[in-house]
């Protein structure tokens, strides 16, 4: 399939969301726009929002509304929150994520789930978001088992991660992969995320999506690529 492209396109990737009791209090108290209601108007520039959702919402009726109405079409639910309600929790979040029309990639049901990518079309592009997870291993979905897409940063597991990316190049005209590493409040990437983002770069990402580490942290350009080493936390 073959798709022109007429004119650019605005990505709006913002970092961790996460929807927690305090913030489903304050939707009680102020309403459903207020925790993301100040930046919706400047996300709906974009011709799409991505962002990382931390947790599982999916029990309080307003979780995933707030997702929604700040007009995020996707977001990457392969984190070390996913499961935080266990198993259980994971599968309510996504089953009300495709209740809301809210795109997710990076875990599901079973491993093919949480392989599978976000695909979108918009002004002309094709979209492809792939997510993985470097951690935490316990949470790996399994064959038939729930949870995240995980692989380590070690050899074996960017290897696996840039298989998969350039079995999905063909499919997409601008390819993100999102990924999920690093440690809290950590300055800067380690060596072996940089040596990771970059080998995904050379597999057939456009761009490296990061965030875990609840931090901004530097933008490397890298063969004319954007890697985000993280995108810090738009709600906490």
């Amino acid at each position: 399939m073959e798709t022109q492209t007429t004119r650019g396109l605005t990505i709006g990737l913002c970092g961790e969301v996460v929807l927690d009791a305090g913030v489903t209090r304050g939707v009680d108290v102020f309403g459903i726009d207020h925790p993301l209601g100040a930046v919706a108007p400047l996300l709906r520039e974009a011709d799409a929002r991505l962002c990382d959702l931390a947790g599982a919402p999916g029990a309080h009726p307003s979780g995933v509304e707030v997702i929604r109405r700040a007009g995020f079409e996707a977001v990457s639910v392969a984190n070390d929150h996913a499961l935080d309600r266990g198993t259980g929790g994971l599968v309510e979040t996504l089953a009300a994520l495709d209740a809301a029309g809210v795109g997710h990639g990076g875990a599901g049901a079973d491993l093919a789930a949480a392989e599978r990518p976000v695909r979108l079309l918009r002004s002309g592009w094709r979209l492809s978001v792939l997510t993985f997870a470097t951690h935490p291993a316990a949470w790996a979905a399994g064959p038939t088992t729930p949870g995240i897409r995980y692989v380590p940063l070690d050899t074996p597991g960017r290897a696996r991660a840039c298989v998969a990316v350039a079995a999905e190049r063909g499919e997409a005209d601008l390819l993100i992969v999102s990924l999920h590493a690093g440690q809290p409040f950590q300055d800067g990437p380690s060596p072996a995320l940089r040596v990771f983002a970059r080998a995904l770069v050379e597999a057939g990402a456009d761009v490296v999506w990061g965030h875990g580490a609840r931090v901004t942290q530097g933008v490397e350009w890298f063969r004319g690529r954007p890697v985000l080493y993280d995108t810090g936390s738009l709600l906490d």
